[in-house]
């Protein structure tokens, strides 16, 4: 693969398990807006459909613009916003895992007749120049088993991006992943998304933190998953690279707010 690079991102959250902002709602899902250069992503729709619409409305963004869609993978909190907003994006390039229209994408099989273009992400995909969908993983710390896959987009000067639905092949696992496409050439600067640690106990939270610390990582935004117990032990291990903490349950990229890096 190539070593192009992204010369600014911008990400907004759009559904989130917790909404400060009054004039956005939230909702037990995820959904990001992205803006790598000149491209526009919609990275999974949350639950419900209407608290993607509504809050897309609030931050004055429109599915029209969009150049691609991404689903992480088909667990309903992220998948379930697709019925809604399908006649917007059904001539899009889709990207997903295997299977996905087949297991728990509400009324799935009929959405999946409605998109024009779905790639299937069987291998390491470049879907634009210098953004990257690694090769579909199959989930590790889910009850509910699928496949899954995450976006690892190539910033200049600064280093690897990887934004995670809910982490669920392991965080460890999914940074080695998006590494490997640069062969370990390129660092991790940031982490953004949820991290699927709402279970897992101390030292499983201390083992993943000490792999961080060693990644170099500058910047780490979880949400949605993330769990309580694990954002308090990655706040006191890592100060300045959690910026955006604040103290609610679900970490620190809430619905309504927008990173630039």
């Amino acid at each position: 693969m190539t070593s192009q690079t992204i010369k600014k991102l911008k990400i907004t959250t759009l559904v989130e398990d917790t909404s400060p902002k009054r004039s956005f709602w939230g909702e037990h899902g995820l959904s990001f807006w992205i803006e790598a250069d000149n491209k526009k992503i919609l990275f999974d729709t949350g639950q419900s459909g209407e608290v993607l619409l509504h809050n897309l409305r609030a931050s004055k963004l429109d599915l029209r613009d969009l150049d691609a869609f991404v689903l992480s993978h088909s667990h309903d909190d992220h998948s379930g916003g697709i019925k809604l907003i399908i006649d917007q994006i059904k001539n899009i390039p889709m990207y997903c895992a295997s299977g996905a229209f087949e297991e728990y994408i509400p009324d799935g099989k009929r959405v999946s007749k409605l998109i024009s273009d779905i790639n299937y992400a069987r291998e390491n995909l470049e879907i634009f120049p210098g953004i990257y969908i690694p090769q579909e993983q199959k989930t590790i710390n889910s009850p509910v088993p699928t496949k899954e896959i995450n976006m690892v987009i190539n910033l200049e000067r600064k280093g690897i991006v990887i934004i995670v639905g809910c982490a669920h092949h392991g965080l460890v696992n999914i940074i080695n992943d998006a590494m490997s496409i640069f062969k370990g050439r390129i660092p991790v600067y940031a982490i953004l998304g949820g991290l699927h640690l709402k279970d897992s106990n101390k030292e499983e939270i201390i083992n993943i933190v000490s792999f961080l610390k060693d990644s170099g990582l500058k910047i780490l935004a979880p949400n949605h998953c993330t769990g309580s117990g694990a954002l308090r032990i990655m706040a006191q291990a890592f100060p300045q690279e959690m910026k955006l903490v604040i103290n609610t349950d679900t970490g620190s990229f809430h619905t309504g707010r927008t990173i630039q890096l």
